[in-house]
């Protein structure tokens, strides 16, 4: 996992959301949003972008 950009939007997300966005190479730009702010995060993985889905959402329940 590597951190990219934090950058400001105009809509409110009021708890963290996690966005699979675009693959890259060897695995996915994730968005992490929360409140006003959106951070990037690059994921390596060997994953296919359902099961990256799936592991977040069973590591967050």
């Amino acid at each position: 996992m590597t951190p990219g950009v934090i950058s400001r939007v105009k809509g409110h997300a009021p708890h963290l959301k996690l966005r699979v966005s675009v693959p890259i190479r060897g695995g996915f730009k994730v968005l992490a949003r929360s409140g006003k702010t959106v951070q990037e995060v690059f994921i390596v993985t060997t994953l296919s972008a359902e099961e990256l889905v799936n592991t977040i959402t069973q590591i967050r329940a």
